[in-house]
């Protein structure tokens, strides 16, 4: 204190003393000495920080990535390993969310078994590059043909889907397990072993009541193209004629193409053409037709089946 009042009163007198400018040059490297401590000390101190909050950052992101990684929003009612070909996952445009499920979801299905395709309706399952309706069209499995499940399901468009792969040829894809109550894949009586179905023709309760010189072979109608309560769909380059009685009926109306139909009964035959009973819901007309301008809907539900 004293050094410090005697600068005070003759600042120059006190600077050319040499002891004090010994004192000063003393007093300045111990300054910048101390100041170099605090600078340290606070850098040491960020550099903590920095790396508490990155390891606090590598902690929640391997947390959140282990808690996240196996939730899968959407259903596998059994857990498997089996691999998915990439021809059949590289298209996927929909998230497959649990709301996407059908309200009817009990599976007899798992992978890795066998099972076929189910007579009733006697339609193809059309297998896709992967779980959506949009996706592409890759082939179809037959009614009552084998195939062999690989992985599923997962559910997306309203639909559980399966990956299948077919047992006539090299089909590989997604496919609609079922619809409400109708269930269009069924595993095999031994699941382990493939197997198949053959499908029998619908034989006829119908006569055709205008045709009196009928072959004995026309009392064994038969068709394997549509059953009673199924929706058809006319050929888009056809005019369909509904008749009061099979074949040979008046003229009840014509349906134009692309129209939706509902199979109400039959079959009958007359001559060499099988016909069926149709309801147009759309025009409200009833009648017989033949089934030659007449496609059934796919089980996937591709026929535009609003008016019904």
């Amino acid at each position: 204190m004293k050094s410090i009042a005697n600068f005070l009163r003759n600042p120059r007198g006190f600077v050319k003393d040499e002891r004090n400018q010994i004192r000063l040059i003393l007093s300045s490297f111990i300054l910048m000495f101390l100041c170099s401590l605090i600078l340290l000390a606070r850098s040491a101190a960020r550099r903590g920080e920095e790396a508490m909050n990155i390891d606090n950052g590598a902690s929640t992101s391997v947390f959140m990535t282990s808690t996240l990684a196996p939730i899968k929003w959407w259903i596998k009612l059994t857990a498997t390993s089996s691999p998915i070909p990439d021809h059949t996952t590289s298209t996927v445009p929909v998230e497959f969310l649990a709301s996407n499920c059908p309200a009817r979801f009990s599976s007899p299905l798992k992978a890795e078994i066998y099972a076929y395709i189910s007579l009733t309706p006697p339609l193809p399952n059309r297998i896709r590059a992967s779980a959506s309706l949009s996706s592409n069209y890759l082939g179809q499995i037959e009614p009552g043909d084998g195939l062999k499940i690989i992985d599923g399901p997962i559910c997306a468009d309203g639909y559980s889907w399966w990956l299948v792969e077919s047992l006539r040829g090299d089909l590989h894809g997604w496919t609609v397990e079922g619809k409400s109550s109708e269930q269009w894949i069924i595993p095999c009586p031994n699941e382990s072993k493939a197997c198949s179905q053959t499908a029998v023709p619908v034989s006829s309760a119908v006569e055709s009541k205008n045709d009196k010189n009928k072959d004995e072979n026309e009392d064994n109608c038969r068709s394997d193209k549509f059953t009673v309560g199924m929706f058809a769909e006319v050929g888009q380059d056809s005019l369909l004629v509904l008749r009061s009685e099979p074949y040979t009926g008046g003229v009840n109306g014509r349906v134009g193409p692309m129209s939706i139909v509902r199979v109400v009964d039959g079959p009958a035959c007359a001559g060499s053409a099988v016909s069926w009973k149709l309801n147009v819901f759309e025009l409200g007309l009833v009648g017989w037709a033949t089934e030659n301008d007449l496609y059934a809907c796919p089980k996937d539900g591709e026929c535009n089946l609003e008016p019904f």
